[in-house]
């Protein structure tokens, strides 16, 4: 199943986007701290982390855009001050505020065209190798 939603899946936007990344993302659902969300009536899976007050949302994926805002209530168990999010949010919910972090220690190297981009670029948690 999560296979297939990956291969169905739209790519997140941004100056880098990646695809397809289902071998990588469920090698970090299964080994790290972030877990995996399925929301039926969205057909759609969101990756996430609460941690202490926060809820840290690393990736969504599906094959079409919906409304963030309406779904993370049905991930949240404890109380959360503080959503982040670890990519561009413009598919997901409009309003959110945006402010970009520091992402100079990422673990991701570019080669090509991609390698020209200049500024911050954060690729999905879930596709990080």
């Amino acid at each position: 199943m999560l296979r297939n939603l990956f291969g169905r899946a739209m790519p997140m936007r941004g100056p880098l986007s990646a695809a397809n990344y289902y071998w990588i993302a469920l090698w970090h659902l299964s080994g790290s701290l972030i877990s995996g969300f399925w929301l039926p009536e969205f057909d759609a899976l969101i990756a996430a982390t609460p941690k202490n007050e926060r809820l840290i949302v690393h990736d969504v994926i599906a094959a079409r855009p919906f409304d963030l805002s309406g779904a993370l209530p049905q991930l949240i168990e404890r109380r959360v001050t503080k959503v982040e999010f670890c990519f561009d949010t413009e598919d997901w919910w409009a309003t959110a505020r945006v402010s970009r972090l520091d992402d100079s220690d990422e673990p991701l190297f570019v080669r090509g065209a991609s390698a020209s981009i200049v500024g911050p670029v954060q690729l999905s948690s879930l596709a990080h190798t």
